[in-house]
């Protein structure tokens, strides 16, 4: 996470798991690509934070694995990876 355009500000830290809603998949992070967004979010200040949020998370481009059932989701099949690119 960080506040656009402070690079101290940037660091990894846990968040907690999204609220339980119809249409929310939890997906366990693997592995992670810093791109060319990421950095200048860091260190020029692009983007803005969520409204309610000082603070972005980076990192769009990931490998992550859905660890648990699909609930109400009947769209995506469950696999054993998944790229995700929430861009």
């Amino acid at each position: 996470m960080v506040t656009p355009g402070d690079p101290t500000t940037a660091k990894v830290e846990e968040i907690g798991d999204p609220p339980d809603t119809d249409g929310a998949i939890l997906v366990e992070g693997l592995l992670v690509g810093v791109c060319g967004t990421d950095v200048e979010i860091v260190e020029k200040g692009y983007g803005i934070p969520p409204a309610g949020h000082e603070r972005m998370v980076l990192f769009h481009e990931s490998l992550g694995r859905i660890p648990g059932p699909l609930g109400k989701i009947q769209s995506v099949q469950r696999c054993a990876e998944m790229l995700v690119d929430s861009s």
